[in-house]
């Protein structure tokens, strides 16, 4: 069981950071710094402040609320991502929640109707990243995957020495730690479809209540405070052969292919802002 260590009233699971190895996920490698389309490079992901549920928890295609935020680009380095698969992530936060929102242009989704939420990242999906820990050096992170119906699976990624990269700089696919299911009271997710630039989108909407996460995570949403985070989107695409699959990876942040579990430290800046033109200094160094 690759890279996974069952820790104190931990479930052992083998995390999918092999998670296609028969299928081929051979495919996209490390996603570039993400671009915004507004200002021209993101250094940290900004969450505009003041939100309610009522207003976030829409369409972000047709949304006031999510029309009027930054919004980011997330990366790709794959040389065969489906034309128009546009990946667009923005952020807002309110009184005690987190909300992301995620517009996903391209083809049809393909997931798994009623399928086991532990099996979400074998078709498209979504998944949302948090250390929003005292620490945040990676030993104590939260991850969400969603499906383009708005099912998802929430767990608690744990360990006891913050992760590493290997001396060459390489992720450490052996570093332990253990894979805690977990039920956020107050995690909401919406789906959608719509059109953003002319394309066609299926949409998620995420509402986390950082104060409902497992014990080191909770936190109460306040102004300027820095949290780390990533965006991914997954995009599962038939391969060369009959059986084989390509896996697409789009990244808010930069991090290899399949491999978040086992890097956090590749997760970037999340801030809470106080406005999103006065918090944009508060981005630098990018992703520090």
């Amino acid at each position: 069981m690759l890279g996974v260590v069952a820790l104190a009233a931990s479930v052992v699971s083998v995390w999918p950071g092999c998670k296609d190895g028969s299928a081929g996920g051979a495919g996209s490698n490390v996603g570039q710094r993400t671009v915004n389309h507004k200002s021209g490079g993101i250094a940290a992901l900004l969450a505009a402040p003041g939100v309610t549920a009522r207003a976030a928890m829409r369409n972000p295609t047709t949304s006031r609320l999510w029309r009027r935020q930054l919004q980011y680009n997330a990366a790709t380095q794959s040389t065969y991502p489906p034309a128009d698969s546009k990946t667009v992530v923005a952020a807002a936060y309110g009184k005690n929640s987190l909300y992301i929102a995620i517009i996903n242009c391209g083809p049809n989704p393909w997931y798994l109707p009623g399928a086991m939420s532990s099996v979400l990242w074998q078709r498209d999906c979504d998944e949302i990243w948090l250390d929003t820990s005292r620490r945040q050096n990676g030993t104590n992170f939260y991850e969400i995957t969603i499906a383009p119906n708005g099912q998802f699976n929430q767990e608690w990624h744990r360990t006891s020495t913050p992760p590493t990269p290997n001396p060459d700089g390489t992720v450490n696919f052996l570093q332990p730690y253990s894979l805690i299911p977990w039920k956020a009271k107050g995690l909401e997710v919406k789906a959608s479809h719509g059109i953003f630039h002319g394309r066609p989108t299926w949409n998620i909407v995420a509402r986390i209540p950082l104060g409902d996460l497992p014990q080191p995570l909770r936190v109460k949403p306040r102004a300027g405070m820095r949290l780390r985070a990533n965006v991914l989107r997954y995009l599962w695409r038939p391969g060369s052969s009959p059986g084989h699959r390509r896996l697409v990876q789009y990244n808010l942040f930069p991090v290899p292919l399949e491999s978040q579990a086992f890097a956090p430290y590749c997760m970037g800046r999340l801030i809470l802002a106080t406005s999103l033109k006065s918090d944009l200094t508060m981005a630098q160094p990018a992703g520090k």
